[in-house]
């Protein structure tokens, strides 16, 4: 028996030596948080009491936000109290997460101490470091936060005995938001003729070439004028200015036509003429234009038919004639 313990024990210690080194969490989840690109300052605005819980994760696709900030106000209960509660910051939270009452696993992240404020901030880095250089009350944090350190999970903690219990029937409000980045996001969608390959069109942004998903992309961009410039074989080329504004998404939209084709017609005075079975009012060597591919031209004059099947490609132009010629024979 003690030999299949200890067996399990040393199975556990492989296959979870995160949950041994891990500090346990447990309380009331009340707001489980999502922060993505599109996230605005008011979306998350909640209540919280000592002992009481929230998460917050960041989307997987974001590439805009740099940082989030938690602004915590302080109940007028609470203020004499400052130094006694202290809210406690966890990452890399290893099970899922739901609102209600539930044990958590995670490691110790940081602990800030409530100070005497009617509000406070705390600044948390995400990808990169913050400017330390912000208004009074506010707790810039050092330790930069990636996505595997997510989700985190804050907690509100007595760092002292004897609290009355009074205070645990006041609430914090709380509110989270993203702290956005100078960049902005482009999302850029090209039309094309449907007989040209996408695997032909070329793109670049400020000059500088950039790789397609078909006809569409993303890019995150810094705020301000660009440019971008498509074409593609056998069609038109097309450029757009455009301009990024920070933490947003600015939408262009290009279309490439087919190049251009023109057809000039030569024939005797009098002479109708049809193009694909439509009749065209003939101007002697004038230019029309006309779709690439393939084509029939009819000569009628009189009782007199000919025609003839031809092929136009792209941004190439013809000319068509008509001869008539006669035949002398001697006897």
């Amino acid at each position: 028996m003690k030999k299949a313990l200890y067996l399990l024990f040393v199975v556990l210690l492989i296959l979870s030596p995160g949950l041994l080194m891990a500090d346990n969490i447990r309380g009331n989840v009340v707001k489980n948080v999502i922060l993505s690109d599109s996230t605005k300052s008011d979306d998350y605005v909640f209540t919280m009491g000592i002992e009481d819980l929230f998460a917050i994760s960041i989307d997987r696709d974001s590439s805009l936000i740099k940082g989030f900030e938690i602004e915590i106000k302080v109940p007028s209960s609470i203020r004499s109290y400052s130094g006694s509660l202290s809210f406690e910051i966890f990452k890399q939270i290893g099970t899922a997460i739901s609102t209600g009452t539930g044990t958590y696993f995670g490691d110790k992240y940081q602990t800030v101490f409530l100070p005497e404020a009617s509000k406070f901030y705390i600044q948390i880095p995400y990808g990169e470091h913050l400017e330390k250089n912000v208004s009074p009350y506010t707790e810039v944090l050092d330790n930069i936060v990636t996505y595997k350190d997510t989700p985190l999970m804050i907690a509100v903690e007595p760092m002292m005995k004897g609290i009355p219990s009074s205070l645990y029937n006041s609430d914090f409000t709380v509110q989270v938001y993203p702290l956005y980045k100078e960049n902005g996001k482009l999302k850029l969608n090209i039309s094309i003729p449907e007989d040209l390959d996408a695997n032909n069109l070329k793109v670049s942004i400020d000059g500088k070439s950039i790789k397609m998903d078909g006809t569409s992309t993303e890019k995150t961009l810094s705020s301000g004028r660009h440019s971008v410039s498509a074409e593609i074989e056998g069609g038109l080329s097309s450029n757009k200015t455009f301009t990024i504004t920070p933490a947003s998404t600015s939408e262009v939209e290009l279309t490439l036509d087919n190049l251009e084709s023109f057809i000039t017609l030569d024939a005797p005075e009098n002479t109708t003429i049809y193009i694909d079975s439509n009749k065209v009012e003939f101007q002697p060597n004038k230019a029309m234009k006309i779709p690439p591919g393939d084509h029939t031209v009819l000569f009628m004059i009189g009782d007199y038919k000919i025609s003839k099947n031809f092929t136009v490609s792209p941004g190439k132009d013809c000319k068509i004639s008509l001869f008539l010629d006669i035949l002398v024979e001697e006897n």
